[in-house]
């Protein structure tokens, strides 16, 4: 628990770490905590809250608490081996049709 009354220095505070896995903004004024929580620098902030997970929720860590991340839609991306086909009908460079 870190009490705190300025916005500013909270987050100084918060983000100094190089971990981020998650955390929790504690505060009776949800626009505020909302606002709060979308500057951590973590993976997963509740508020309000405590950890608990959910199936449909993307679960990744900031900074050295990983890379990647698995759960919900964007987790099914690490076990997909994506390809990307470019087609171009015209050559872009020189303007020319192909």
């Amino acid at each position: 628990m870190m009490p705190w009354s300025d916005e500013e220095e909270l987050l100084t505070r918060v983000n100094d770490t190089r971990t981020g896995l998650g955390g929790s903004v504690y505060c009776a004024d949800i626009d505020r905590a909302n606002r709060i929580a979308s500057q951590i620098e973590a993976g997963t902030v509740w508020i309000n809250s405590f950890e608990r997970p959910l199936a449909e929720a993307f679960f990744s860590g900031h900074k050295e608490s990983g890379l990647g991340g698995e759960l919900g839609k964007h987790g099914l991306f690490s076990y997909m081996n994506a390809q990307v086909i470019h087609l171009y009908k015209t050559d872009v460079a020189k303007g020319a049709k192909l």
